[in-house]
């Protein structure tokens, strides 16, 4: 039975999640910033490869500055995958596929 002017003490969900992470975005705002579907950013996730998260409750959240990191951290890998793969093809560049020159 609820007093006359009885507050509760735990917060709705959603004001839970303001005062604890006011930057942060759930799961389907995290995806789209990036630039993924939700379900990619959850495999990812649940894979150990996603940006980090809280979790409150049921649901997930993503600080912006987490993702921008987890965002910049990727590029940098990719560009490192991109000059690796740059020097493979100078050094094979001057090899033949196989195919034996002048025959058809």
């Amino acid at each position: 039975m609820m007093h006359r002017g009885f507050k509760p003490i735990i917060p709705l969900a959603a004001q839970a999640v303001e005062m604890i992470a006011p930057d942060a975005l759930k799961l389907s705002a995290a995806a789209q910033k990036i630039g993924i579907g939700e379900a990619e950013l959850r495999k990812l996730v649940n894979r150990g490869e996603g940006p980090a998260f809280v979790m409150i409750g049921r649901t997930m959240l993503f600080r912006q500055a987490t993702l921008e990191k987890w965002l910049a951290k990727r590029e940098a890998q990719s560009l490192k995958v991109l000059a690796r793969n740059r020097r493979l093809v100078r050094k094979f560049a001057g090899t033949t596929t196989g195919k034996t020159k002048g025959k058809v």
